[in-house]
C-alpha cells in the first residue's frame, strides 16, 4: 500500500480551506460552516435541516443570510461592472482554487472536460423562480420524458486515474441553472468560453478535449 505523508496532507487541506474561504467576500465563516454541513450530510431535505447538523454551530437564519449576502454581493458587483473584452475579464477565483489540485495530464496529452445539464424537479414548489418544464428521463413505457423545476448546466473536468483500478474522478468546476429563455446548450457553450478565455488557468494554453452527447454537436 502507498504511504502517505499525513502531515502534509492535512497541510494541503488547511491551505485549501483558507483558500476556499478567501473566495467569500460576505459572511465567510457562516458559508465554510454551511460547506462543512452539506459535505457531512447529503441526505437533508430542506436547508433549514442542515442547521441541526454539528457542522453548522449556528442558527438556522444564519443560513440564508450567508446564501443571500453572498449572492447578492456577487450580483452587485457584475451590475457595476463596465462591459468588459474576454481579456479584461477578471478571472473566477473559485475555479482558479480548484484548478491548482489538477495534475497536469503524464498518459495523454490533453486536459479533459465534460459537460452535460441535470434535472432537479420541484414539482410542488409553486413560488419557485423561474420553475418550468424541464427535460427528465422516465423509464415508464409511453410517458413524456418531463418535469418541472429547474435545470443546471455542469462543466466538469476529468482527470486522469493514477491507476488503472483506480475509480474515475469527475470534479465540477463550473455549474449554471438553465434559465427559461436559453438551452443548456447555450449555457454550457457560455461556460467553456469563460473557462477557455481565463488567463489564470494553467490550462489556458494546453490542448483541451471537451465530451458531451450529441445535443451539444451544432452550433449555437
Amino acid at each position: 500500500m502507498p504511504k502517505f505523508n499525513y502531515n502534509q496532507l492535512i497541510a494541503q487541506f488547511q491551505d485549501f480551506r483558507q483558500k476556499i474561504y478567501n473566495c467569500f467576500e460576505s459572511c465567510s465563516d457562516a458559508c465554510m460552516n454551511l460547506l462543512d454541513a452539506l459535505a457531512g450530510n447529503t441526505e437533508a431535505n430542506s436547508i433549514a435541516e442542515l442547521s441541526l447538523s454539528p457542522l453548522f454551530p449556528r442558527s438556522y437564519n444564519s443560513i440564508y443570510k450567508a446564501i443571500s449576502e453572498s449572492f447578492n454581493t456577487n450580483c452587485q458587483d457584475t451590475n457595476n461592472k463596465v462591459e468588459e473584452t474576454e481579456e479584461q475579464k477578471e478571472p473566477n477565483n473559485l475555479i482558479r482554487v480548484i484548478s491548482e489540485l489538477i495534475d497536469q495530464p503524464q498518459q495523454r496529452h490533453f486536459y479533459l472536460f465534460a459537460t452535460d445539464t441535470t434535472p432537479h424537479p420541484r414539482p410542488y414548489a409553486k413560488t419557485l423562480a423561474e420553475r418550468g418544464y424541464i427535460y427528465q428521463p422516465n423509464t415508464i413505457k409511453g410517458n413524456k420524458p418531463i418535469n418541472i423545476g429547474h435545470s443546471y448546466s455542469i462543466l466538469s473536468i476529468l482527470p486522469e486515474k493514477e491507476t488503472g483500478n483506480a475509480a474515475p474522478w469527475s470534479i465540477p468546476i463550473s455549474g449554471e441553472r438553465v434559465s427559461l429563455d436559453k438551452s443548456g446548450v447555450e449555457v454550457g457553450s457560455e461556460q467553456i468560453k469563460a473557462l477557455m478565455c481565463d488567463s489564470s488557468l494553467h490550462w489556458q494554453e494546453k490542448l483541451c478535449v471537451l465530451v458531451a452527447d450529441t445535443a451539444y454537436s451544432h452550433g449555437v
